[in-house]
Parts: C-alpha cells; structure tokens; sequence
C-alpha cells in the first residue's frame, strides 16, 4: 500500500522545521520520497513515473490518497492519482 499525501498528514511522521525531521528519515524506509509544495501540478512526477517504472507485480496495489482542503498540494495530489490511475 502506499499512502500518497503531504507529510503533515495525521499517518505521517511529524516534519520539524522546514523539511522531514530526523524521525522521519529513523525509520528506514526503503522507498520514502520527501517533496514539498511547489506552485506548478508536476511536482509529484517524478515519484508517479519512479512507481510507473516497477514491474507491475512489485507496485503498490492499493493507494490511499488523503484529501485535504489545500489549492497548492490538491492539484499535485490530483494529477498523481490521474497518472496512476493510467
């Protein structure tokens, strides 16, 4: 499963300061993708086309796509489930 959402979500690990704290990176994630919020939609391209590039077996079946009320990460979060999605 893969939970695609901004890193101050309620599942995530807190950041501290302006990128991922030292709790994030302690937990040894082999496939953990740090991106912050940028004014243009293709800001979640690269982690869409790094899941896009595994052979299907070893892509996260299910996806979780947290929704929040926010007009800079909305749309990248979007266009991520839009290339996922095929």
């Amino acid at each position: 499963m893969a939970l695609i959402g901004p890193v101050g979500h309620p599942q995530a690990v807190p950041a501290s300061g302006p990128g991922p704290g030292p709790k994030v990176f302690q937990q040894h994630l082999h496939n953990l993708f740090f991106v912050q919020p940028a004014p243009v939609v293709q800001q979640g391209d690269v982690f869409a086309q790094y899941i896009l590039s595994l052979p299907a077996a070893q892509r996260p079946k299910p996806a979780a796509y947290p929704a929040l009320d926010d007009p800079v990460a909305s749309p990248i979060a979007a266009e991520v489930r839009r290339k996922l999605a095929g």
